[in-house]
């Protein structure tokens, strides 16, 4: 699903880029600027930052678990 409709990033690759950021520096925080950062992107509109945060804590989350 395309999450960041500006820059055409999708779901997958915010988790990805939540998974290299928390690989290369666990204990680091992990946000919104940092994923783009990670897709090679600036935020635009910033009309998809909400879910950005919600799958970033998903992500986060789940990997804490697991």
């Amino acid at each position: 699903m395309i999450v960041c409709h500006c820059n055409v990033i999708a779901c997958i690759d915010i988790r990805e880029a939540v998974k290299g950021i928390r690989a290369a520096e666990p204990e680091g925080v992990v946000t919104p600027g940092r994923i783009f950062r990670c897709c090679g992107q600036r935020p635009q509109c910033g009309g998809c930052m909400n879910l950005v945060s919600a799958i970033i804590t998903e992500e986060v989350e789940s990997g804490a678990a697991g």
